[in-house]
């Protein structure tokens, strides 16, 4: 049996983003085998996959002065002095040429996110044996002229703005650039990534492509795109490693199932009396007083929406009800752990901050969508796309009323044409999502079998 093994940004939602071609390649019969931090072990083991712990600090992302308790003189002497010995590269190398040397997988997937940590492990590896290729649980982070940045509320068709757009970008980012370099004495993250990429031993055909956000990439190595391309705003410069392979959702989630259990009759009970269910979630990011501290406005005036309107019910993870205080009204539903593709199929409006695993599940259901991106991520890109493309509406968290909130509802529900968009977008990509993806895949792994 072939081994697969997934190095994922260690965060929820990236992992939760790549079950779902993990799952394709265990029933085509490889053994998947996941390096993750201890924290999100059980999340990783509970869906029957492998995990292997792994807990080194991120190369080349600012770790030196995070995981310092103190940002002072001292903490920045310590943080220059492990970029100048490159502490963070030697450790988490060893690290993972151990976990090489242990399991030998055949095949080796890196999220896009951390594409550096091929030039760790690519001189440890049989490279005869082992191929390697990346995975991208976002969308195409490629800068190009013609194409609205991956954090960028702008849509295809603003194609000035794009372009100035794109020149401000690039100065911001050179000017940034200067200013880490002169802080760390030339020690910056890309001055260590192009170290880390002499050392690696890589055909020179394999080039560091910087122009990209959040990350770079290494040209000539297929990245896997979990979306359909039909979503994405496409560039006529597309580079030829980016494969559009669909959207690859795990509906199947086995630590959803048991709190999914304690909820569906109340969700039973609300379909059958005819009233509309809004479901609310932010992602994982909202854990800070910060965005709690945003997102608390909106919600009370959410609630008070449904609270004047007996045809409504509303669910919500329990962490948001706690700070808006919504105990005792039968009509709101709080939970622990919100299991979105279990509870997707009894909503009609789905709020959300545009994360792309939300977006895609609510395509997913034919569900349309209300957007409020509020921090500078993807988010705000998916966002656009989500309103260009007529699945749903961009809000904005800090100037919305009452009275706005009440329009966009009723304009999602009475308007047909956002279910309708959405239908004939899955059935234009349904063929996608099926023999092209087995195709591309296939080309790659050739034991891969759609079930």
């Amino acid at each position: 049996m072939d081994t697969i093994s997934f190095l994922v940004y260690p965060t929820f939602s990236h992992l939760m983003a790549t079950f779902g071609i993990a799952d394709y390649f265990r029933s085509s019969g490889y053994k998947v085998v996941y390096l993750i931090p201890r924290n999100l072990l059980n999340l990783v083991s509970d869906e029957g996959f492998e995990a292997y712990e792994f807990n080194d600090l991120l190369f080349a992302r600012d770790n030196e002065e995070l995981s310092l308790p103190k940002k002072n003189f001292t903490g920045y002497l310590k943080a220059l002095l492990s970029r100048i010995d490159m502490m963070i590269y030697h450790k988490r190398k060893k690290s993972l040429t151990d976990f090489y040397n242990r399991f030998k997988p055949e095949y080796f997937i890196f999220d896009s996110y951390l594409a550096v940590d091929l030039l760790l492990v690519y001189n440890c590896v049989n490279v005869a044996q082992t191929r390697f290729c990346f995975v991208n649980t976002m969308l195409s982070p490629s800068i190009f002229i013609d194409k609205p940045a991956l954090n960028s509320s702008l849509n295809e068709s603003q194609l000035s703005i794009i372009r100035f757009d794109y020149f401000f970008r690039s100065f911001r980012r050179i000017f940034r650039r200067v200013g880490v370099f002169i802080r760390y004495l030339g020690n910056d993250n890309l001055s260590l990534i192009r170290l880390a990429y002499k050392l690696s031993g890589l055909p020179k055909e394999h080039k560091l492509l910087k122009k990209r956000l959040f990350s770079v990439a290494i040209s000539g190595i297929p990245e896997f795109i979990l979306m359909p391309s039909e979503f994405d705003y496409l560039s006529n410069e597309r580079r030829p490693e980016e494969i559009y392979v669909g959207s690859k959702i795990y509906l199947t989630r086995r630590s959803e199932c048991l709190t999914f259990r304690d909820i569906q009759p109340r969700l039973y009970e609300i379909r059958r009396a005819g009233m509309k269910v809004i479901l609310v979630s932010f992602g994982t990011l909202v854990t800070d007083k910060e965005g709690l501290r945003i997102i608390k406005p909106f919600l009370l005036k959410l609630i008070n929406f449904i609270s004047l309107r007996p045809e409504f019910a509303l669910i919500l993870p329990a962490n948001l009800g706690k700070i808006v205080n919504v105990s005792g009204d039968n009509r709101i539903i709080q939970m622990d752990f919100l299991p979105q593709v279990l509870v997707l199929p009894y909503v009609d409006i789905f709020i959300n901050h545009g994360g792309l695993n939300s977006i895609k599940e609510s395509l997913f259901f034919n569900v349309p969508m209300l957007v409020y991106p509020f921090q500078d991520t993807d988010a705000k890109g998916n966002a656009s796309k989500v309103s260009h493309r007529e699945f749903g509406i961009i809000g904005n968290l800090k100037t919305e009323t009452e009275i706005l909130l009440s329009k966009k509802i009723s304009c999602l529900l009475r308007d047909s044409k956002w279910v309708n968009n959405i239908k004939r977008f899955n059935l234009n990509t349904l063929y996608y999502d099926q023999k092209y993806f087995q195709t591309k895949l296939g080309a790659f792994f050739p034991n891969f079998r759609i079930q």
